[in-house]
């Protein structure tokens, strides 16, 4: 099935793959907090990660990129999932991030570039000031803490989706 209709039409969502649920709940909080990688990749989201709390705001990811949030309510030493909003990131001559443009996009006639930072791929929603005329290649890019979701791991998600009673037809 096709998720983007799935979460137009759905008040709740059931992610499944091969028989196994990966993660039940309703449509607003399955694609802000996918339980998974997998789950994130079946729904077709992007910047989307797994890393660790080293300090409170600060997730290193699993390529030892650090991403700031302004979420500081996980303590240091948890591992969580994150999603960086694409609308967070900003390619800025003196951003704070190295890595490079890969391509530049239309989706649905919005313009994105796709980047690679600190060794992950990220997809930034850019506003049509001739973006589309960007140069591929080194850049420097921003991102906003405000823009990065933070949370526990969601394997626990997944488990309690498992848990769910089946009905059973009488």
């Amino acid at each position: 099935h096709d998720p983007d209709e799935a979460a137009l039409l759905a008040d709740e969502v059931l992610v499944i793959e091969q028989g196994r649920v990966l993660q039940a709940g309703s449509v607003d909080d399955v694609y802000r907090r996918p339980a998974s990688l997998r789950v994130a990749a079946l729904l077709g989201l992007h910047n989307v990660g797994e890393g660790i709390v080293r300090e409170t705001g600060a997730i290193e990811t699993a390529s030892g990129l650090t991403i700031e949030t302004a979420d500081h309510s996980i303590a240091a030493g948890e591992r969580v999932m994150w999603r960086v909003a694409p609308s967070s990131i900003a390619i800025s001559a003196r951003g704070a991030h190295a890595g490079s443009i890969d391509a530049m996009e239309l989706r649905h006639g919005d313009p994105y570039a796709v980047a690679e930072i600190g060794g992950m791929r990220f997809d930034i929603a850019c506003d049509d000031d001739g973006v589309l005329g960007t140069e591929r290649g080194t850049a420097r890019f921003d991102i906003d803490p405000r823009g990065v979701a933070v949370w526990i791991n969601g394997e626990r998600f997944a488990r309690q989706a498992q848990a769910l009673p089946s009905s059973s037809a009488a």
